[in-house]
């Protein structure tokens, strides 16, 4: 199973009125339902065969009926304009109204190191990441609390449609709904696919705008057409370093490439200077693939046993970017690699080049120099770095934005 996230702020052309564009968020309340869905169907070329609608009174009512949500909550975390205020910290069970404020914040704030500081660099983009791990956590709490048992299925729905909580279709029924849940009782939240579609900001006269990045829009869109690729594995990118922002920045960079990022978060320690890839001995082509498109290359580790979680990738300080086509490590005697801050650096055999070997050199405390031989190759890669106190507060900062179970 899969699901995307439309920005609000994304400018499409509207279906039926002779390509005018307005925001995509504009057109349920000026345009109604069934022209929404006419412009992502025509838009996006994607078909829809069901809607349903749930407001901000309908998402608090299903919050108390599917029993709440436990978050863990790091610091004390703000937003005036989602009228989010939670000062307690670690395990707590959120209110309805506090669940709302999470998901609805655009300008989150959280208590770090003394201060107030903004978690929140992008926004809506930010905030649809928060949505969607939101979700896969209450659909968790929900299966464990008793969502899979059949009973408790269409106890919960029945209680929703006499609420008036959900908006159908016509083509849809709450049988349909009981019958469409009661499929899915084995399916693990863990094991959603999400997507984001990828953006620009722009301007329209007056208006802030994201506009669609419609060459790498095609390779999640094809996700929600059927069609699939040898990229088409769903990749668990795990931020290794810390860096606020450094997650989307790469998610981005692969799926400029092709790639399909199924999950996102943190590995467990923020101190992973190589980038390593996970996988299950099954998934060893999807691994190796992933790996010849990384300019820095990546170590490969096989797990023990077979665990499904799929490819996982977890970026280091080396990360340089993604190739456009696969790198063939080894291959040539000679190799030129164009790194992310736009410096060439030419990797080159040697004599002495016959085993790995790594190092770090300091410089003036802002740069560092990665020198690894691989496959009889020197790799040359530079990073930058920061002062410990940063990284500190960016790594906090990244945590507080996230939705972590107790």
């Amino acid at each position: 199973m899969s699901v995307v996230s439309i920005p609000r702020d994304l400018w499409v052309p509207i279906s039926g009125y002779g390509g005018e564009h307005q925001k995509i968020n504009s057109l349920l309340a000026f345009t109604g339902p069934q022209t929404l869905v006419q412009t992502v169907k025509d838009y996006f070329a994607v078909p829809i065969h069901y809607v349903i609608q749930v407001d901000f009174n309908g998402f608090l009512e299903l919050f108390e009926i599917l029993g709440g949500l436990d978050l863990f909550i790091e610091f004390p975390i703000k937003d005036k304009k989602a009228q989010l205020s939670i000062e307690e910290t670690g395990c707590i069970s959120l209110t309805p109204q506090q669940g709302l404020g999470i998901v609805r914040s655009r300008t989150m704030e959280a208590y770090v190191l003394g201060e107030w500081r903004e978690v929140d660099t992008l926004s809506d983009l930010d905030r649809m990441d928060r949505q969607q791990d939101f979700l896969i956590l209450a659909l968790q709490q929900a299966f464990d609390s008793g969502f899979r048992d059949p009973g408790k299925i269409r106890s919960v729905i029945e209680d929703v449609f006499r609420g008036g909580y959900l908006t159908l279709d016509d083509r849809m029924t709450p049988e349909d709904m009981i019958d469409l849940a009661n499929r899915f009782r084995s399916f693990d939240a863990n094991d959603l696919n999400r997507y984001t579609l990828p953006t620009v900001f722009d301007w329209d006269g007056p208006y802030s705008i994201l506009r669609l990045i419609e060459s790498e829009a095609q390779i999640v869109l094809d996700v929600f057409r059927g069609d699939q690729t040898e990229k088409s594995f769903g990749i668990i990118l795990l931020n290794g370093t810390g860096i606020t922002g450094q997650a989307k920045r790469i998610s981005n960079d692969l799926v400029a490439a092709g790639f399909r990022i199924a999950e996102t978060g943190n590995a467990q320690s923020f101190d992973f200077e190589r980038t390593t890839i996970y996988y299950d001995s099954s998934q060893e082509d999807s691994a190796k693939l992933l790996q010849s498109y990384l300019i820095s290359g990546a170590e490969l580790i096989e797990r023990d046993i077979q665990t499904g979680r799929g490819v996982e990738m977890i970026f280091g300080r080396d990360y340089s970017g993604v190739s456009e086509t696969p790198i063939a490590y080894g291959s040539e005697d000679e190799i030129t690699l164009g790194l992310s801050n736009q410096i060439g650096v030419e990797a080159l055999a040697g004599p002495q080049a016959s085993e790995a070997q790594s190092g770090i050199v300091q410089f003036d405390d802002s740069v560092s120099l990665s020198s690894r031989v691989l496959n009889d190759q020197s790799l040359v890669v530079f990073t930058e770095t920061s002062d410990d106190k940063e990284e500190e507060i960016q790594a906090a900062l990244e945590r507080a934005g996230q939705i972590r179970g107790c």
